[in-house]
């Protein structure tokens, strides 16, 4: 990147702040401030969702922070995040001004069958399922009891087992944030992994010792979520940018560094099922399960369908989870259906990492490159709420200030900042940024499957066939309202 140094350590007094055991807290008071906040004004303030700051707050600005700081510098959130934060207190036996190696975790290792994100993914896609159901980003309370549930199950996880868990494998935001963070611009890790392989410290990993002291390094603990930066982390998908491998470095020896964006997508080739199931079962729910709970009451075969379920008596709410659901397996139907028009056209070819072609293997491959569109398509849609809702945004945060922390304010009129069609405009730009990305990424891990240019061509046609027809729905979504 021109002007920007390929690593930000190397900038003297951003090095020294980092290196401060206060660095994190310094963001992690504000968070925890604002969690309270709005904790606050679920139970016991205004519960009318268009008056509601703290709603508001939560699912359109953060939500869509969230979305933008994971997409442009991976998982910067993990570094303030309430949840965490507050668990690994506990944990620690510390608020971050000292450092202590005990704390009261009884530091168990988490199970090793469940050492995946199978975990997080069904926290995320209940929680998704449940939301768009029941509607827990338009219920103030719901907002509330969801937060202490959240901190609650980060509490007890701190206590039971080693370092944060509930960071790595339980967290509904592991999968959400983790997958798209190997598309971002920002990257941790060890500057040369040839020291790394002398170091007999591995402060890194294990936290700083009295030896690692005297060899230089400041006193950091141990990788909250079990990366080895010297060894064999080679993507941004769990790395919570915590920054306690730079204070527990001796050799100063791990750089936070800009990068092209999307490498870890394309590059890397250590590619799990369990990795790829979340991202392509995200860009089934916002795309094609989203279209399905839209299109129920103005498209007469999904309106028929939806009350076919309500007729046997499962009710409105059950018919609702069951479409949601069926998106859910169309997407997955539409992806296999495209990987086995790559295998038929490929054929059975020799793959550059060694093997074969497989359905799997193209399944696996190609859906880590569709989580940057699942991010955009939800970005779109919040951005068009917020323009459409600036004054309501406003005029609750004003009378938030005035009637701390609660806030009641009267009934408030919503005013949309642009007309609807640069609205609409900017919905569609950002979901052609998407598909533009998205179909770049399948381009490049065309290469690290084929050495063959005919089989890397046919196949990326074929995944590009996809890729389109995710962006189809989208486009659709953003159309929906005036088109029925």
């Amino acid at each position: 990147m021109n002007g920007v140094k390929s690593n930000i350590l190397e900038v003297p007094w951003l090095k020294r702040a980092i290196k401060l055991r206060a660095f994190q807290l310094f963001f992690l008071v504000p968070t925890i401030f604002l969690f309270v906040v709005v904790i606050l004004q679920g139970l016991w303030g205004v519960q009318d969702p268009l008056r509601s700051w703290g709603l508001l707050v939560t699912w359109i600005l953060w939500w869509g922070i969230l979305i933008v700081s994971t997409v442009v510098f991976g998982r910067v959130w993990c570094h303030m995040c309430p949840f965490g934060g507050i668990g690994a207190w506990i944990n620690n036996k510390s608020f971050g001004l000292a450092h202590k190696m005990t704390g009261f975790s009884l530091n168990r290792k988490w199970p090793k069958r469940l050492s995946n994100l199978w975990v997080a993914n069904i926290f995320f896609l209940g929680f998704f399922t449940y939301d768009n159901v029941v509607g827990i980003s338009n219920n103030p309370l719901y907002t509330a009891y969801f937060m202490l549930f959240i901190t609650a199950v980060a509490i007890l996880i701190a206590v039971t087992f080693q370092r944060r868990a509930f960071c790595r494998y339980v967290c509904p935001l592991t999968s959400f944030l983790g997958i798209p963070a190997r598309g971002s611009i920002l990257e941790l890790r060890a500057a040369d992994r040839g020291r790394c392989k002398e170091c007999t410290y591995k402060a890194c990993y294990a936290g700083s010792t009295a030896r690692s002291l005297e060899a230089g390094g400041k006193e950091g603990y141990p990788c909250p979520v079990f990366e080895f930066p010297g060894k064999d982390m080679d993507s941004n998908t769990y790395c919570i940018l915590c920054t306690e491998c730079v204070k527990s470095c001796p050799y100063d020896n791990i750089k936070i560094g800009f990068r092209s964006p999307g490498k870890d997508i394309w590059k890397t080739s250590n590619k799990r099922f369990d990795e790829a199931w979340f991202a392509l079962a995200l860009i089934s729910i916002v795309s094609v399960g989203k279209a399905l709970l839209v299109a129920n009451g103005r498209v007469d075969l999904v309106t028929d369908y939806g009350q076919f379920w309500v007729d046997i008596g499962l009710g409105a709410t059950i018919s609702k989870v069951i479409l949601l659901l069926t998106g859910l397996a169309l997407g997955f139907g539409l992806m296999y259906g495209f990987a086995l028009l790559a295998r038929f056209v490929v054929g059975n070819r020799e793959l550059a990492s060694g093997g074969r072609s497989s359905i799997t293997g193209f399944i696996t491959q190609y859906s880590y490159a569709l989580a940057p569109l699942a991010m955009l398509l939800l970005l779109a849609d919040l951005l068009e709420h917020l323009l459409r809702n600036v004054s309501t945004f406003t005029d609750a945060t004003g009378e938030m200030l005035r009637n701390f922390p609660y806030g009641f304010p009267d009934e408030l009129s919503a005013s949309a900042l642009l007309g609807e069609d640069p609205i609409k405009g900017i919905s569609m730009g950002l979901i052609l940024l998407g598909y533009v990305f998205t179909l770049f990424m399948v381009y490049k891990i065309s290469f690290g499957i084929f050495k063959d240019k005919g089989a890397r061509f046919r196949s990326f046609l074929c995944m590009a066939g996809a890729t389109l027809s995710f962006t189809c729905v989208g486009v659709w979504l953003v159309y929906a309202p005036v088109l029925y």
